[in-house]
């Protein structure tokens, strides 16, 4: 019958999606599996379709509780899994259907403590694959190269490539929790959860903390998850309640990397600054309609209040390899010229006709 998959499902309030995903899960290939959904206190007809759901296929649990956001959802699913690996599918994605049974089968698999393949990124019904090109199959000995992985967690494949960390840039962007398979084992003994605090960058925190007690990591360089992107599903408008989330993002990164190694440390710093130039482009697309400079500078001064976040800029070091854009934005930052950088932003989202943004 082979190894029990713990499916796990966050729903709220996906009423016209959350069907296709669960049944792109039903459908898989492989077919010893256990489905968790879990209900995270959804307003519309999203509890009752679990319901439907569960009511035809016995493989499907279904848990309500209260409104707690999506990490305290995944973090029920955590407990509720009797499975020897964890999968983790959001209600508004969904997986290939032979995505289980493609990881699963790799060869020594077991010996892992985590197979990951790629995905696509859907936006409008457009795929655009979210890795490079490489071998189909690597293997990556954690134990021997923790810090890269840690830095490669925290950064995109090419944001990697630029800081030279060797061998892991053509891995998709392993901070996020989908197409994975994780081992329960490694997860419930060393007690990893979603920081249920934080409402950007906890698939980052979950994996990072993963990764420092795996051993073994096998990378399929093949596509089995479809990532959705929808419009307004993003966090854009609300600046003040974004620049926070930003701050106790950071405030957690820098302690988990404080008491690691400078390639770590410099990976910290790179996604800060990478953190913070988007903070900044978002204010600027927003004042180039709505107006408010002043109170967007504000915003953005505020973001250095924390010591923390002020020491990423005083010691933050520009890559030479990185675009022109990014080489101005990251020095206007580092060189207190914040202000600069939001006033080219409104500008340029000003000028700019949005189908030839970046």
């Amino acid at each position: 019958m082979g190894a029990l998959v713990s499916v796990i499902i966050p729903v709220y309030n996906v009423e016209d999606y959350v069907e296709k995903a669960v049944y792109s899960v039903i459908n898989q290939t492989y077919r010893n599996i256990e489905i968790i959904l879990i209900d995270d206190g959804s307003t519309d007809h999203s509890a009752y379709i679990c319901n439907q759901l569960a009511s035809k296929d016995s493989r499907i649990i279904v848990c309500h509780k209260k409104n707690e956001g999506v990490s305290a959802a995944r973090n029920t699913g955590i407990e509720k899994a009797s499975g020897d690996w964890l999968m983790f599918v959001d209600a508004d994605d969904w997986i290939d259907s032979d995505a289980i049974e493609r990881l699963i089968s790799i060869e020594n698999a077991e010996s892992a403590e985590i197979v990951l393949a790629t995905y696509l990124w859907d936006f409008n019904g457009k795929e655009t694959r979210a890795s490079n090109e490489g071998r189909r199959i690597v293997v990556y000995d954690v134990d021997q190269y923790r810090s890269e992985v840690l830095a490669a967690c925290m950064l995109g494949p090419s944001e990697a490539k630029n800081l030279f960390v060797e061998n892991f840039h053509n891995l998709p962007k392993i901070s996020v929790p989908v197409a994975k398979l994780y081992k329960t084992e490694t997860v419930k003994s060393n007690d990893i959860r979603f920081n249920t605090s934080l409402a950007l960058g906890e698939d980052t925190l979950f994996n990072l903390q993963f990764y420092m007690h795996a051993k073994k990591l096998i990378y399929l360089n093949d596509t089995i998850y479809h990532y959705v992107i929808r419009r307004g599903s993003a966090v854009n408008s609300n600046l003040d309640r974004k620049k926070d989330m930003i701050i106790n993002l950071l405030s957690e990164l820098e302690a988990f990397s404080s008491d690691k190694n400078e390639k770590v440390q410099n990976a910290f710093r790179y996604f800060s600054m990478i953190l913070i130039e988007e903070y900044i482009q978002n204010s600027g697309m927003i004042v180039s309609k709505t107006g408010g400079f002043w109170n967007a500078k504000k915003r953005i001064s505020e973001l250095f209040e924390p010591e923390s976040i002020s020491n990423v800029r005083n010691k933050f070091i520009i890559d030479p390899s990185v675009g022109r854009r990014e080489k101005l934005m990251f020095s206007l930052i580092k060189n207190k010229k914040e202000w600069a950088a939001l006033m080219i932003c409104v500008v340029y989202y000003k000028l700019k006709p949005e189908k030839n943004r970046y």
